[in-house]
């Protein structure tokens, strides 16, 4: 990865946290590859240097959720589908958002998977974009999809909802990843980002395919250098204890954190 600034800060200071001759991808695969991984000094935000592997990696070889599976968690004794507790999770915020609710129509989730939890949204114009191909050939059944990088999608239509669930740690440029989502969401809409976060516990900076790793100050830093507006978020939820969820739009009251 070419050497630049802290996406964060600005600055261009940086230590080296992890190198190591094999790797461990998030679809739970030890591979041969090298890892590394370096922290800013200023703000702490961490990175990956390397991305060789990246090519053909998520159209051929990404196999998470590439099977029309919806694993099975259990919370306090009880068994659920990962995709139920995830909208559990989102529609906890917005069903408090009437008016939303009830005029929303077109939902697109950025890396769908095999759709299990965008078809959760019943009644509304469903739209999934997923660079893996096999997972493509199983959201393509159930509603309109294209398989593309997020990156590659017309800006022409616009979304009253757009969802991205640990999607934004993989991308090249998370900057460019929430610009391309603040151009394709309607006016009054929202884009849900759910990803891990590293004020809570997680393991995340050891997998190779995650980039890049964010706190929530990070998020809510990113979010604002873009003008976007996160008016709500959350850190974990039920057993999902490694994640946050930023509810953004492109008006409202601005959230401010800062960077120690």
């Amino acid at each position: 990865m070419e050497i630049n600034n802290c996406i964060i800060c600005g600055k261009n200071s940086f230590e080296t946290l992890l190198n190591s001759p094999k790797a461990m991808s998030s679809d739970m695969r030890i591979l041969p590859l090298e890892i590394n991984k370096e922290g800013c000094t200023y703000c702490g935000f961490v990175r990956s240097t390397s991305i060789d592997f990246l090519e053909g990696f998520y159209q051929n070889d990404y196999s998470l959720n590439n099977e029309n599976l919806d694993p099975i968690q259990i919370y306090n004794g009880q068994k659920f589908q990962r995709s139920e507790i995830i909208f559990d999770w989102i529609m906890d915020f917005l069903s408090k958002d009437t008016a939303f609710m009830s005029s929303y129509e077109s939902v697109i989730e950025i890396g769908c998977g095999s759709g299990n939890l965008l078809e959760r949204f019943k009644s509304k114009k469903l739209f999934g974009i997923e660079p893996n191909k096999s997972s493509f050939e199983i959201c393509s059944q159930k509603f309109p999809s294209k398989n593309i990088f997020f990156e590659e999608l017309s800006e022409n239509t616009k979304f009253d909802l757009i969802i991205s669930v640990c999607v934004i740690e993989h991308t090249l440029n998370p900057l460019s990843f929430l610009e391309k989502c603040k151009n394709i969401l309607a006016d009054d809409g929202y884009i849900i980002l759910i990803l891990p976060i590293q004020d809570l516990k997680s393991y995340d900076p050891f997998f190779l395919d995650h980039l890049h790793h964010f706190s929530k100050n990070h998020i809510i830093k990113l979010l604002n250098s873009l003008n976007l507006h996160c008016v709500n978020s959350k850190l974990g939820y039920k057993c999902i204890e490694d994640q946050g969820v930023f509810f953004i739009k492109k008006t409202g009251q601005l959230i401010t954190n800062n960077l120690d």
